[in-house]
């Protein structure tokens, strides 16, 4: 049970990761 909970914290923390990046270069490329 846990080993699957923090299976799903890095699935998570891999998206937040992605979505950062993704917000990054948004950012980035309006100035």
């Amino acid at each position: 049970k846990v080993r699957q909970k923090n299976q799903e914290m890095k699935v998570l923390m891999d998206q937040m990761r992605n979505l950062l990046w993704d917000v990054n270069a948004m950012l980035t490329l309006r100035k």
